[in-house]
């Protein structure tokens, strides 16, 4: 009776309709995105930073009051405010190391999208963009947040916006360099995200440079004024991204290929 039963299914009638195509690039994105974007855990340890922008640029509007009355308590902050508010931008923005785990997520995947017609630079480029994507919006509703509410003039509300997003840069380069330790051997994503070198290496180095660069200014304040100094921070990190983008060029094309 089971064998000769007849299952009752409802037919589906097929109905053609227009197919959508997508540029092999533009594909491979939204493949990194689905695939970053489908582990809650992955998410929370490689982009809290975007979490902590959002709720802090809510936070500035809602504790407004408060800020204000600490600014007229303490005059003095009044002078420093800019480079106050790009050492929080930045220091907010290092909790994101979403590059340097993107290569060891890939696991034993890794073989198809390099057997995909598209070069090594271009899938570079995109690991790199998904950095950027889901990052730079996130620090510049921060830095617009503090911009709006700590009242600054036009070009310190410039300096503030593109302190994020200079420091993002180099984060998502410097994480995607982390080829030379990636790890393939895992048996749950998180351990990507958690226990690889590359990830520790981009934390460590990323949330410690905000320390170096408020301690650097502690012992060089007597001989360089405040505005010169973040004026000079602001060219060693755009030097800083031109060395790691052409080392991501070079060095980081080869490495990948010899994975």
């Amino acid at each position: 009776k089971l064998a000769t039963t007849k299952p009752k299914v409802k037919k589906i009638v097929y109905e053609a309709k227009e197919m959508k195509t997508n540029s092999l690039k533009k594909a491979l994105l939204i493949r990194e995105i689905k695939h970053f974007t489908s582990n809650a855990m992955v998410m929370l340890n490689g982009a809290v930073g975007i979490l902590f922008c959002v709720i802090g640029a809510i936070a500035i509007f809602v504790y407004k009051e408060k800020i204000d009355f600490i600014l007229l308590q303490m005059p003095e902050l009044n002078d420093m405010i800019v480079p106050i508010l790009c050492l929080i931008g930045i220091g907010v923005n290092s909790m994101n190391m979403i590059s340097a785990s993107s290569i060891s997520l890939e696991g034993n995947r890794l073989w198809i999208i390099k057997s995909l017609p598209i070069s090594t630079k271009d899938i570079l480029m995109i690991k790199l963009g998904l950095h950027l994507l889901f990052c730079i919006p996130a620090g510049i509703i921060f830095s617009l947040a503090t911009v709006i509410v700590f009242e600054v003039g036009i070009l310190d509300a410039i300096l503030i916006i593109m302190a994020p997003v200079l420091f993002t840069l180099f984060i998502d380069l410097l994480g995607l360099l982390n080829l030379w330790k990636p790890k393939f051997d895992w048996v749950n994503e998180t351990v990507c995200v958690k226990q690889s070198m590359p990830v520790m290496l981009t934390m460590f180095i990323s949330m410690g440079l905000a320390f170096v660069i408020a301690a650097c200014y502690i012992f060089m304040g007597d001989f360089i004024p405040l505005d010169i100094y973040m004026y000079l921070i602001f060219i060693i990190f755009i030097v800083a991204n031109i060395i790691l983008y052409y080392m991501l060029n070079t060095w980081g094309i080869k490495r990948f290929e010899q994975l």
